[in-house]
């Protein structure tokens, strides 16, 4: 699959695009003074791109061209694709996570929801740990779970139709939460959960349109 993206220059845009062959080289499309503009603005300037080489017109990479050429002095703007937004996201979310030695339940939900990881494949927090006797459960309790699973349905019910912030970690990390909770295809809530990935990626595409909308 090909990469491409769209640059926009006070001159016009431009594409550049990279073929899915090994040691394939850039190719420029569009406006033919955006083009030039980039050329001139490359060589006037030191930029160094991925791991501090010097970036040259002729040798571009994709990263390079997203990651270190956009400047708004020179009115140079990239339009990201959706991967690239995707790892925005994660890594805001890292960074606004607490320290965990374990996977949190915010970055499951990129695999879970966005990846398309199936929930089955996500195996609950210590299983192999030794059984441990469970006391008997009494009527309250079992009042109580029943209540608990009812508020899982209702937040899964709105979730699957997108009238919530995935960017909200309390979100994400109860959505991650739930899809270990609920594995079982067979369980009340596995369709609600389906219902919630197809959302949230229907939610995560239409913020990706809004954001390169300023770009068009």
């Amino acid at each position: 699959m090909n990469t491409t993206y769209r640059a926009v220059t006070p001159f016009g845009a431009f594409q550049a695009e990279w073929s899915d062959e090994e040691e394939s080289r850039v190719e420029y499309t569009g406006s033919a003074d955006a083009i030039a503009y980039f050329k001139d603005y490359l060589a006037l300037n030191s930029i160094s791109g991925v791991g501090g080489a010097l970036i040259r017109f002729d040798t571009l990479e994709p990263a390079d061209l997203y990651g270190f050429c956009q400047s708004e002095k020179a009115g140079i703007s990239v339009i990201p694709t959706l991967d690239d937004l995707m790892s925005e996201f994660e890594e805001e979310d890292r960074s606004a996570a607490p320290p965990s030695d374990g996977v949190s339940d915010s970055g499951l939900v990129f695999n879970l929801f966005i990846e398309g990881e199936s929930p089955e494949s996500i195996t609950e927090a210590g299983e192999d740990e030794p059984e441990v006797n469970v006391a008997p459960v009494t009527t309250e309790a079992k009042k109580a779970q029943e209540s608990d699973e009812s508020a899982d349905g209702d937040f899964l019910a709105l979730a699957s139709t997108g009238n919530v912030d995935f960017y909200d970690k309390a979100v994400t990390d109860r959505l991650a939460a739930l899809a270990r909770k609920y594995t079982a295809a067979e369980s009340t809530y596995y369709p609600l959960i389906m219902q919630a990935k197809t959302a949230a990626k229907n939610w995560f595409t239409a913020e990706f349109e809004k954001k390169v909308a300023r770009y068009l």
